[in-house]
């Protein structure tokens, strides 16, 4: 599947084995929204989600963190309304998705929240008090989107969203919204230099743009913000990862994962799973198998590279709606040696709503 700027995480969890209680607290994880944020949907048959140890957008989501933004002075001006390709963007979010499961984001009342020379910060409201941002090049281009619900906000004071550039010399975006109400001031360092302090825009929403004299810092190494109280005390420090696409294939990573998955969904409806696919790095695994919902454990055949394919029965599309089932990998012996959750996009989402 094609994914769109929206996530970069790192997916795979062992456990050994997997059992009910581990698959559940794996789904209740952070890790299954940030999963949720790599897929994109696309009109063609059915497609491939990627669970990719990077994505094309960087997503750091810390407790008790303030993140900021400020820049050069933008000619975009702050609470103008979102142009049509952003709210297109943001509502793409919501596609394939059941009605209960839906953001249903505040479209016509999208607008600029902050904004720097190269880029701006569109934000839209959630009726349950959460928010949907989207961050976009100077010509209002979509280069990122995600959403956050109110229930999440506590959890997550603030929100951080970096897209990687389309290449090094483009212009670096770090966006996002303070949702601690005790933070007040962020600074931001490159490469162990002197912090500069940041300012946010509407609403305590903020957008930086790394200067270009730190461009290839933050390309190499990634950039660090500090975050500090009302006291002036620092609340935190979030180490951003470097913003340079080292995988752009989107494969890089595969093999660093004990076992690599990749679910088949339809871009009409992400309830369903119509196949998994990818490859078990697991020294000393002999065989590979997977655990429905319902407990039903059905055999998978791997090649000598240890890759798979199985396409699902259509009686079994619908079977990871809400439920997760797992890949468990087992040595000559019968023993576990790592697991893997399988979900449909819809269930991960379910998990936060």
């Amino acid at each position: 599947m094609k994914t769109p700027p929206d996530e970069l995480v790192s997916l795979v969890r062992e456990a050994d084995p997997l059992d009910p209680a581990e698959l559940r607290n794996w789904a209740e994880s952070q890790h299954g929204e940030q999963v949720l944020r790599t897929v994109c949907a696309t009109n063609a048959e059915p497609a491939r989600r990627r669970r990719r140890g990077r994505s094309r957008l960087v997503a750091v989501a810390v407790a008790g963190v303030l993140v900021g933004g400020a820049a050069a002075a933008a000619a975009t001006v702050l609470g103008r309304p979102a142009p049509d390709p952003v709210r297109a963007h943001l509502a793409e979010l919501d596609r394939g998705m059941p009605p209960d499961l839906r953001y249903n984001p505040d479209l016509n009342n999208a607008r600029a929240v902050a904004a720097t020379a190269s880029g701006t910060l569109y934000a839209a409201d959630l009726l349950d008090g959460g928010y949907c941002i989207e961050t976009t090049s100077a010509n209002d281009e979509p280069r990122g989107a995600t959403c956050l619900r109110a229930s999440q906000t506590s959890l997550r004071p603030v929100e951080v969203l970096a897209p990687i550039p389309p290449n090094d010399a483009a212009p670096l975006l770090i966006g996002g919204r303070l949702n601690g109400a005790d933070l007040e001031t962020l600074e931001v360092a490159y490469g162990g230099g002197a912090a500069s302090p940041v300012r946010p825009g509407l609403d305590r929403y903020f957008l930086i743009q790394v200067p270009a004299t730190d461009q290839a810092t933050a390309l190499a190494d990634g950039v660090q913000l500090i975050a500090l109280n009302s006291h002036r005390h620092v609340a935190a420090r979030i180490q951003v990862p470097p913003l340079r696409d080292n995988d752009p294939q989107g494969n890089a990573l595969d093999r660093q994962q004990p076992i690599y998955v990749s679910t088949i969904s339809d871009a009409s409806d992400f309830t369903l799973v119509f196949g998994i696919e990818g490859e078990v790095n697991l020294p000393g695994y002999t065989t590979l198998e997977l655990t429905y919902p319902d407990g039903t454990v059905v055999r998978i055949p791997t090649d000598a590279h240890g890759r798979y394919h199985l396409n699902l029965p259509p009686a079994r599309r619908d079977d990871f709606i809400r439920s997760f089932g797992v890949l468990t990998a087992r040595n000559a012996a019968g023993h576990a040696l790592g697991t893997a959750p399988v979900g449909s996009v819809a269930a991960w989402r379910a998990r936060n709503h």
